[in-house]
């Protein structure tokens, strides 16, 4: 027997696609700065800073979400 799959809604499919990239970019860029001060500074300390820009990534699509998140007004009246 089959397992059923939960449909989820479309707001919280755009809110994990936003928070995925969030947290992607954040790591990506912070990689590529990361690995640039480190050659050029030849510093271990520019290895934490992925880990920082994952965080900041993170909270920058978390804020994101909360503004697309916020309740509309419904537009069916009741007579």
């Amino acid at each position: 027997m089959g397992k059923k799959k939960n449909k989820q809604s479309k707001r919280n499919e755009q809110a994990e696609k936003i928070l995925y990239y969030g947290i992607v970019s954040g790591l990506t860029i912070g990689v590529i700065i990361a690995f640039i001060l480190f050659i050029l500074t030849d510093n271990m300390f520019w290895m934490v800073l992925p880990l920082i820009t994952l965080f900041i990534g993170f909270a920058i699509s978390s804020l994101i979400n909360k503004r697309n998140s916020k309740p509309r007004p419904s537009s069916n009246k009741s007579k």
